[in-house]
């Protein structure tokens, strides 16, 4: 059962609700919405309900902040995955 419970646990922090992804991003739900039905925010969905991976709303907010340097972006995330 504690293993279950871990589990769950973990699931739930890597994934958000809407509710949870509007506070975590601070932007309204019509904003998310707009961001999904464009197919630029990845989203996981379950009948009704809409799931958010947290690590999709940091690269998405990333690639949509203002003023980013997208060549400072990719040099960066290459060196990243190359570990350097």
């Amino acid at each position: 059962m504690a293993n279950f419970s871990a589990a769950v646990q973990a699931i739930e922090q890597q994934y958000l609700t809407k509710a949870q992804a509007q506070i975590y991003t601070g932007l309204s739900e019509r904003s998310l919405d707009y961001a999904r039905e464009r197919g630029e925010l990845t989203f996981y969905k379950h009948g009704k309900r809409v799931l958010f991976k947290k690590a999709d709303l940091d690269a998405w907010m990333e690639r949509h902040r203002a003023g980013a340097d997208l060549e400072h972006l990719v040099n960066e995330t290459v060196a990243e995955v190359l570990g350097k």
